[in-house]
């Protein structure tokens, strides 16, 4: 409840209530309470007070918001609660959805903050998904769907007929004490905290504000490709080019440079042969020119691939620590494995291997535009697409690169051309498979 206190002199004071116009043009009273106090000396004190079920000062909240539940502050601009049993079915829903997305917001930032400082070593959230865990993805998606699908189900009996559920099904000794809808206490309250209307009140603001910085971390990783943590370190780092409106810039620069390469009137040449820099040091001591930097703007692999060969997290993880750490350069970052390979950090939890034991993979080199110029897209092409095959022909090679087109993301990959393994082949001085 919002508090406003202050004085006025007594002879000067003359409390009145006025009337104001909202954006629709009607008229109401602000709902507000004044409260005169007399003070030792010849001032008088009185307090403004915001009624509970006002979201906007001068705006009546509807007749079905009345401030008997927490966090209403009488918001429903499009009516929608205007149905008790609506009303009853968005308390429930909001209550969930905040609960998941406060534990979502945790699970987003502690693995990263503690991966960035060298306590764990976990691929990010948004890598998570790439990782091989004890089951194949449809299957855990399957396996989930039931699961979830019956405790929902659950929750829907004890919406609908409150205390419903209360018994276990199976375990016929346990039951739930007497609760109220959303608060179901016993092992699901171990703390046995008091579900106060203070505490209510904290839970839904604070589930809230999680799902508000849910959804901001799937845009922020959209537009920068990054998690909010190394977004934050960043802009720390450099907070004045380092921002939002710096982003969107870049951002809108690489759009239009993809719309611009993506023109049909502009001739493409996918044949002609192109030879890499005999050196990848020599091109590490110098500065990359403007045409250099921009080959390699918007360079990544697309997912296009169904089937891409991968290895455990832990198998690419043992790759990665016994990789000999590179003079000069983030150990972190970047090592070289026993065969002269430069291994980059974040390439470890994509799709495919890249630890020498299999098949060492550096999707992105210095190379041309087209797949057939970039010796390592190729060559990454052709690892995912082989399989148990030891060789390819010349047209099936054409026919599974087709697809690999490239783009680029950040910094990073200026650093990959540089560092990245060119082979050269002995003859034409192309591309070499292996």
């Amino acid at each position: 409840m919002a508090t406003v206190t202050t004085q006025a002199s007594v002879a000067g004071f003359r409390p009145c209530v006025s009337r104001t116009r909202f954006l629709t043009g009607s008229l109401g009273k602000l709902n507000r309470k004044v409260s005169i106090r007399q003070s030792s000396s010849s001032y008088a004190s009185f307090k403004v007070e915001a009624k509970k079920g006002e979201w906007l000062p001068g705006l009546t909240s509807p007749a079905y918001l009345n401030g008997s539940l927490p966090g209403d502050n009488g918001f429903d601009p499009l009516g929608l609660a205007e149905d008790p049993e609506n009303l009853k079915w968005f308390v429930q829903a909001e209550l969930v959805n905040g609960r998941w997305a406060m534990l979502g917001v945790a699970g987003m930032l502690l693995p990263e903050v503690l991966t960035s400082a060298g306590i764990l070593n976990v691929p990010k959230w948004y890598d998570a998904g790439k990782s091989d865990y004890f089951a194949s993805s449809s299957t855990l998606f399957v396996i989930e769907f039931i699961l979830f699908h019956y405790v929902e189900i659950r929750r829907w009996q004890d919406i609908k007929n409150p205390g419903s559920v209360n018994q276990d099904p199976i375990f016929k000794s346990y039951s739930l004490p007497p609760n109220e809808v959303g608060y179901p206490g016993g092992i699901f309250n171990p703390l046995n905290f008091a579900p106060t209307l203070e505490a209510k009140e904290k839970e839904i603001a604070n589930g809230r504000l999680a799902m508000l910085a849910f959804l901001g971390f799937i845009v922020q990783h959209n537009v920068t490709g990054k998690g909010p943590f190394d977004n934050l370190v960043q802009h720390i780092s450099d907070p004045w080019h380092n921002t939002i409106i710096q982003t969107f810039k870049r951002k809108n620069q690489r759009n239009k440079k993809g719309f611009t390469s993506s023109n049909p009137t502009r001739p493409v040449t996918r044949t002609r042969s192109f030879s890499p820099p005999s050196s990848a040091a020599s091109l590490a001591d110098r500065e990359l020119s403007i045409d250099e930097l921009s080959l390699f703007e918007d360079l990544r692999i697309s997912p296009e691939n169904p089937n891409p060969r991968s290895f455990p997290h832990s198998v690419k993880q043992q790759c990665w620590e016994k990789a000999e750490k590179i003079k000069g350069r983030d150990p972190e970052r970047w090592r070289r494995d026993p065969l002269g390979n430069i291994l980059f950090r974040k390439l470890v939890g994509c799709p495919g291997c890249l630890c020498h034991d299999y098949d060492h993979i550096v999707p992105y080199s210095k190379g041309g535009k087209s797949t057939l110029e970039n010796c390592q897209v190729l060559q990454a092409t052709v690892n995912r697409s082989k399989g148990n095959r030891t060789e390819m022909s010349k047209s099936d090679l054409i026919q599974k690169s087709a697809y690999c087109r490239v783009s680029g993301r950040d910094m990073d990959l200026l650093e990959l051309s540089a560092y990245g393994n060119v082979r050269h082949g002995q003859d034409s001085g192309g591309c070499k498979i292996q």
